[in-house]
């Protein structure tokens, strides 16, 4: 179901993904179940009415990505509306290929009910119901939700400079809830380029070597290196380097917190830390043979 939109700018939806609908702290409306054995019945209840427009679909989520799909029509599919006890309509799937079912619209304003009965194909089913431009805005948002998760994960093991991420980041996310277009096109730019100067700051590569044959990881953020080998072997020349070769940040060699072996601090140009430890794990042959079980 798609609702009106509420106070964020966003529609109200529910569907399996995101069973109940939230205006702020205020439970607006849900989809009790996700019924997957074909049972029934799945009911969807509006608790609170906004003024606005109410949109009913049925999607065949089985057969999302067909452009030939004939099983939503075969399946005698119903849909009842009620208004507490009363029945206001039954309608009934019609013989029409597609995977969404538009059933009907309530208009919580003029209280009136409209017959649909629009069948056509739809492969996503979280923009059922939405124009081109509110795509557009649910694919911007989520790249920036992306992004944001990305520069959090490089932050992590921060010393200075975490706060002012941090800082960055809460207010990005505030923002994130705007429904305008042109800000959020901004707020990608900003957060994109943020991005960009944080991960040239701190994505570094690792190598060393291990009874003579070198070993790489390449385009690392984490602030934990774990490196096994076999207690027979012999590790040597621990390095860490800077995957942009431009990037200013210096890196050097620090004591280690207690239980790691190796530490390694990147320091950028605007001060910004970042400590890299390294803890490395001397292996029994049969523990190596079961680290590599669980690789696979």
């Amino acid at each position: 179901m798609i609702g009106p939109v509420n106070a964020t700018g966003n529609h109200f939806h529910t569907y399996y993904s995101d069973q109940a609908a939230w205006n702020g702290e205020e439970e607006v409306a849900d989809l009790d179940l996700d019924d997957t054995d074909y049972e029934g019945p799945e009911t969807t209840t509006i608790y609170k009415e906004y003024p606005g427009v109410y949109s009913f679909y049925v999607h065949d989520y089985t057969n999302c990505d067909s452009n030939d799909s004939s099983q939503l029509a075969a399946s005698n599919v119903k849909v009842e509306v009620y208004s507490g006890s009363f029945k206001m309509a039954t309608y009934y799937m019609p013989n029409k290929e597609g995977t969404l079912w538009h059933v009907c619209d309530y208009d919580s304003r003029t209280k009136a009910l409209t017959n649909v009965n629009e069948v056509t194909y739809h492969t996503e089913p979280s923009n059922v119901g939405l124009s081109d431009e509110e795509v557009k805005v649910l694919e911007i948002k989520e790249n920036i939700r992306e992004r944001l998760f990305n520069i959090e994960n490089i932050a992590n093991g921060m010393a200075n400079g975490a706060d002012e991420v941090d800082a960055k980041v809460t207010a990005w996310r505030q923002q994130v809830d705007s429904y305008d277009i042109e800000v959020l096109n901004e707020i990608q730019d900003a957060v994109e380029e943020y991005y960009q100067q944080i991960n040239k700051m701190f994505l570094y590569d690792v190598s060393y070597t291990v009874d003579d044959n070198e070993k790489n990881v390449y385009e690392n953020t984490s602030s934990r290196i774990y490196i096994n080998k076999l207690d027979s072997s012999v590790l040597s020349d621990i390095k860490i380097t800077l995957s942009d070769s431009d990037s200013d940040t210096v890196v050097t060699e620090v004591t280690p917190d207690e239980g790691y072996d190796k530490a390694y601090k990147l320091t950028a140009s605007n001060g910004f830390e970042k400590v890299i430890r390294v803890k490395i794990k001397n292996l029994t042959q049969d523990d190596w043979n079961a680290s590599i079980d669980d690789e696979d």
